[in-house]
């Protein structure tokens, strides 16, 4: 996994954020408001991030996510391409698997998952490396009904296809 290098978070208009950012990149967060963020992980005020292109965060409002993997807050949550995780509210979508806080999952396509970072929430939200292990409230996937194809595994990142339906007990 990529060092972290760790840096204040920091927003040019409303100045300095009440938490700290880790990332290997440039990024910017307000904790309160819009965070952009680019490439690689970050930390929020209360969730991790990650995220290989631009992103919009909003820790207490909209979230928008452009390519990668997000975890919402307390919101609604709107991802163009891939996955976003969020604690319990709604998820919209195009061609994604959104996975609630709550146990609900919602398949219109694939589960995709970069492989090569870990990311946490604040509350046991967790996907692991290589696998697909993400809490919601002590239920995790492996306790779902899941077909997983592994592709890449000698490349990085590799790519986790979940294939079917997540059926939550």
């Amino acid at each position: 996994m990529t060092e972290l290098l760790v840096e204040p978070a920091y927003n040019p208009v409303e100045g300095v954020c009440n938490s700290i950012a880790i990332a290997c990149n440039a990024i910017l967060i307000d904790c309160n408001g819009l965070a952009i963020a680019r490439y690689d992980m970050f930390t929020s005020y209360n969730d991790i991030f990650a995220s290989y292109n631009d992103m919009w965060i909003c820790c207490n409002g909209l979230a928008i996510a452009r390519y990668d993997i997000f975890t919402g807050y307390n919101d609604i949550c709107t991802a163009r391409i891939d996955i976003f995780v969020a604690h319990n509210d709604v998820f919209t979508g195009r061609n994604d698997v959104f996975i609630g806080y709550n146990g609900l999952a919602i398949s219109r396509n694939d589960i995709v998952i970069p492989c090569n970072d870990v990311f946490t929430g604040w509350n046991g939200l967790a996907i692991s490396r290589c696998s697909v292990e993400i809490a919601c409230n002590g239920i995790s996937t492996e306790e779902m009904m899941l077909k997983a194809l592994y592709l890449n595994t000698s490349t990085s990142p590799g790519i986790l296809f979940i294939i079917g339906e997540a059926i939550t007990r």
